[in-house]
């Protein structure tokens, strides 16, 4: 477990894995990452995420430009991982992101609940990327307002992927006023965009 740190001042070199607070590869599903404030790290606060990260403060990671599209993020994980109760603002990059065809876990889904996600400068959560075969997302009850600003994905962003469910979110002040886009690039070289549920959402501007 990783629990109680204040972790800041990753220098990103741009290098993969680079300038990130904490690199969980090593961890496994049963990695424990919680009451943890991470934060203004050169590429994200935590790269190939695993396990439970639960209760931290995770904020104004991506300070070096280079990172965004790559791992600029708050965390980024490419196997299923649980994201909650955390207060996740003010990071350049994605909020939370699933990436680059996410493997299933034991967790049983990209699970983001009960998180605050607050003027991350892309998407609040990004799930990209993904085959049917491959792991599942849900985000539920979550508060997702004013992310969007340095590129407009919405608060929720679902991209060249499958198997999706947000529902039971509170909505507002996101960038283009969207709360949640789901988009398909067309790209024969990424999976298809298909079986999205999205139910009893709600906005709350201001």
């Amino acid at each position: 477990a990783i629990t109680w740190l204040d972790i800041s001042g990753a220098d990103y070199k741009g290098r993969p894995g680079g300038g990130s607070a904490i690199a969980a590869g090593s961890g496994n599903d049963n990695t424990l990452i919680q009451y943890n404030r991470i934060h203004h790290n050169g590429a994200a606060g935590i790269t190939n995420a695993r396990g439970h990260i639960l209760n931290n403060e995770i904020d104004n990671n991506t300070t070096d430009t280079g990172a965004l599209g790559k791992i600029g993020s708050g965390v980024k994980g490419i196997y299923e991982y649980e994201a909650g109760r955390n207060y996740v603002h003010h990071n350049l990059g994605n909020g939370l992101w699933g990436d680059v065809l996410m493997k299933d876990a034991t967790i049983g889904s990209f699970n983001v609940h009960d998180n605050v996600l607050l003027n991350n400068g892309r998407a609040g959560v990004r799930f990209e990327r993904n085959e049917c075969s491959g792991a599942e997302f849900s985000a539920v009850g979550n508060i997702i307002k004013e992310n969007g600003w340095d590129s407009v994905r919405g608060g929720v962003s679902i991209h060249d992927a499958c198997n999706s469910y947000v529902g039971y979110n509170t909505f507002g002040g996101n960038a283009g006023k969207l709360g949640i886009r789901i988009t398909d690039s067309g790209r024969s070289d990424r999976p298809d965009t298909k079986n999205a549920t999205v139910e009893n959402n709600h906005d709350r501007t201001g």
